[in-house]
């Protein structure tokens, strides 16, 4: 019976001995001096690019309204024609 236990703890201790090897190793390499750097390449975000080449389109309902809208300016959904 006590050989089981031990099997046990044994196993779990091994386990966590991993774990800790693991971990240091992780540590070790975030801590190199920038061997295996990768060079960054900036990346412009595509929202930037769509706004400024954005078409003024006459369906686009924001446009056609005044800023700031009034309250309650429609009594019911305008039509809009594309």
């Amino acid at each position: 019976m006590n050989i089981n236990k031990n099997i046990y703890h044994f196993i779990g201790s091994a386990i966590s001995v991993i774990a800790v090897i693991v971990g240091l190793k992780s540590v070790l390499v975030q801590l190199e001096n920038g061997e295996n750097e990768r060079p960054e390449v900036q990346v412009t975000p595509d929202f930037l690019e769509a706004n400024l080449t954005r078409d003024v389109r006459d369906s686009d309902l924001e446009l056609i309204l005044s800023r700031p809208a009034e309250y309650h300016t429609f009594s019911e959904l305008p039509i809009l024609k594309s």
